[in-house]
């Protein structure tokens, strides 16, 4: 709670109660001073106590008055928000700080907005790595290509090409090579149906008869 002074030489400002009492009079030792005539040196007190503040008048000639009723001179009066102390011609309203616009309690922590900005940046962050994971799975189950084997003829090309084989020479090359599947380490192809299958050298059709 705090006193909110509506009318008077200090209008317009805030006493917090932010102690167990307060002295409200001329005097210059008072909490609030009110330099007025009516006003005694110690006029009014304020006190903290179980129930709530409370109000006393100090059995002052001119009194002290609660929304608009003279109080008992030293008989506590239980304050609530709205009331209006009136000590000489100043009018103090009792507020609450939460409803008057001050602090509110602290009720735990409280969740900070996450500003739209890094949402965005999450959310495409996102989007590509799923991109990524997506493209890289079609890259390792896209089928490849055997790697062609080489054959036989394809060595004896090679053969020829690197080594200086004279002419008449070829073509004895070319026959041998395919009779020798083991040699280069593969496997010779086998012709295709219907052609002619070259006869080992040195044999004739007549050879068995």
């Amino acid at each position: 709670m705090r006193l909110v002074v509506e009318q008077g030489e200090l209008a317009g400002q805030t006493v917090p109660l932010d102690r167990p009492s307060i002295v409200i009079g001329r005097g210059k030792d008072s909490d609030v001073v009110l330099l007025e005539a009516d006003v005694s040196r110690q006029h009014a007190r304020l006190q903290r106590g179980a129930q709530g503040w409370t109000v006393v008048d100090l059995g002052t000639t001119n009194g002290t008055f609660v929304n608009g009723k003279r109080l008992p001179a030293q008989e506590p009066y239980l304050l609530r928000t709205g009331d209006r102390i009136t000590v000489g011609s100043s009018v103090l309203a009792v507020q609450d700080e939460v409803a008057a616009g001050g602090p509110a309690p602290r009720r735990g922590l409280q969740r900070r907005a996450v500003h739209p900005a890094i949402l965005l940046a999450g959310a495409v962050a996102f989007v590509l790595l799923l991109v990524g994971i997506v493209a890289l799975t079609v890259v390792l189950l896209e089928p490849r290509d055997a790697p062609a084997t080489p054959t036989a003829i394809d060595q004896g090309e090679q053969l020829q090409t690197v080594l200086p084989v004279p002419t008449e020479m070829q073509d004895i090359i070319s026959t041998v090579i395919p009779a020798l599947p083991g040699f280069f380490g593969v496997t010779p192809t086998p012709p295709p149906p219907g052609a002619a299958v070259p006869e080992p050298p040195g044999e004739s059709p007549d050879a068995g008869s």
